[in-house]
């Protein structure tokens, strides 16, 4: 036997590992096989890296259900870990820094020495202070840490099995050299036709050092990007607390593409809106609250008999009967109102729309941009509609751009009939980039008792129909101005 081989087989001895066979000898070809020794069952709180006080002032079943999320996020990038590791990543992050060091035991376990470098990274002071007592980002922390040092096709078993490996007592101090320890953990991570852990596993202090770092800079942008978009949405509700599963970190972990589209989504309503707020004339404002709330801007004679209640006060002071033949011919004087300009938008909500109409604004957020304008600047009334059509708030403008999903078609018809039903001293804006169904006849109807601006965005394109509404086309912000679509 080679100098070699000896050597290989003094390591193999130390460290229990059976050496591997070959294949290509005869079977009967005597080959030693070095026994690896009986390993003692270790139970889960034995494994994990921390103390059982780690938990208080609660039990553990308190945090199963963030666990369980970390868990869940994981298994569905095909990374199966046992409970107690992903439990010690999240309690590491929820934690505060203090409780953390207090709680940590001394590693005797692969596992258990890879949370002591976690712990001890320059960074993780920094990392701890963002994700302390927060479970959602606590929640974004372990995952991403869990991520960065497991790949896909880890099973839980495999990962248990190997990271409750004693570290050899003459090593302990050793363990972030390149040394039979962490040669070991290499050697382990060969075993099998699919690699558990990244490969080599060398957990020096600086490999940890770099993705505690990496693992900072993205809780730091979940954290901004989520309070960002939560902060514009509660600003577009009304300025009261705004919460929805698509803004939430969940959300973001499972699919940041579609949660940064979102926020994009969310900035290009906030412009929108802004620059539509100040478009609206004081002259348009002060029409609407003198209509809505009793404004006068002069006297004309009684046409209706709705209008009794705005008889002036000198007819008030008639006698009865001289009062009534005086309505009864229409000669009685009354208040007159202002004409209103309280419109109603309705606005096409279908995937299309999602796509850029200037700059980072797309077309669903400058439609809605204008219609909360309007709303809040002239009490509209807003309408959102693909295929059906129904009345909806201000919040619900909002979610409505944080769930558009796949085009589900523009029927028109189903806002023409609702236009018809509603009142004539209106004035209606319909805002689409497409139209697949339109009853010709009803646009007629409607056109001849209702004053309707149709506004249509490419790939929309003019139609002979169109043309008993007011026609605007849309291609840029300035084309939604309120005084184009608004007559008085």
């Amino acid at each position: 036997m080679s100098n070699i081989d000896e050597i290989v087989k003094m390591v193999q001895e130390k460290l229990g590992v059976t050496p591997r066979i070959d294949s290509s000898q005869p079977s009967q070809s005597k080959v030693v096989q070095a026994q690896q020794p009986s390993r003692p069952t270790l139970t889960a709180k034995e494994k994990s890296a921390f103390k059982p006080e780690i938990f208080q002032p609660f039990d553990s079943f308190y945090y199963q259900p963030y666990i369980s999320t970390v868990w869940n996020l994981l298994s569905r990038r095909h990374i199966g870990l046992p409970n107690y590791m992903v439990t010690d990543a999240f309690m590491a992050f929820y934690k505060d820094f203090n409780a953390v060091v207090e709680n940590l035991k001394e590693p005797q376990t692969l596992w258990q020495k890879i949370i002591a470098n976690l712990v001890s990274s320059e960074d993780f002071v920094k990392l701890n202070k963002v994700t302390v007592n927060s479970a959602e980002l606590a929640i974004a922390g372990a995952f991403r840490f869990l991520y960065s040092i497991f790949r896909r096709g880890t099973r839980s078993r495999q990962a248990d099995e190997q990271l409750t490996m004693q570290i050899p007592k003459d090593n302990v101090g050793a363990f972030n050299e390149d040394n039979i320890a962490s040669q070991y953990i290499k050697n382990v991570t060969d075993i099998g036709e699919r690699p558990c852990l990244s490969n080599p596993f060398i957990m020096r202090q600086e490999d940890m050092k770099n993705i505690v770092k990496r693992v900072l800079q993205e809780v730091q942008e979940v954290k901004k990007s989520v309070e960002e978009a939560q902060n514009i949405a509660s600003k577009l509700s009304g300025g009261h607390g705004f919460t929805h599963e698509a803004l939430s970190v969940i959300h973001y972990l499972e699919k940041p593409e579609s949660f940064r589209r979102k926020v994009q989504l969310l900035r290009g309503l906030l412009h929108s809106f802004k620059f539509f707020t100040t478009a609206v004339s004081t002259t348009m404002q002060r029409a609407t609250i003198e209509s809505t709330h009793g404004g006068v801007v002069g006297i004309s004679v009684l046409r209706d008999l709705k209008q009794i209640q705005d008889l002036v006060v000198q007819e008030l002071a008639l006698p009865e009967s001289l009062l009534a033949l005086r309505i009864l011919s229409q000669q009685a004087l009354v208040r007159q109102r202002a004409v209103s300009v309280q419109p109603v938008v309705f606005l096409d909500k279908s995937g299309s729309m999602a796509e850029w109409l200037e700059g980072d604004v797309s077309k669903i957020s400058a439609g809605a941009g204008l219609a909360l304008a309007l709303h809040v600047k002239l009490n509209a009334d807003v309408y959102l509609f693909d295929v059906e059509c129904h009345k909806v708030s201000s919040k619900d403008i909002v979610k409505t751009l944080l769930t558009v999903e796949a085009d589900s078609g523009t029927n028109i018809t189903e806002v023409l009939k609702e236009i018809k039903r509603l009142p004539t001293s209106r004035q209606y804006i319909i805002i689409t980039d497409g139209i697949d169904e339109v009853d010709e006849n009803l646009a007629r109807e409607v056109a001849k008792t209702h004053k309707v601006t149709l506004c249509i965005i490419p790939p929309c394109w003019e139609e002979v129909w169109m043309r008993v509404f007011k026609v605007v086309k849309v291609r840029s912000l300035s084309d939604l101005m309120p005084s184009k679509l608004l007559s008085r």
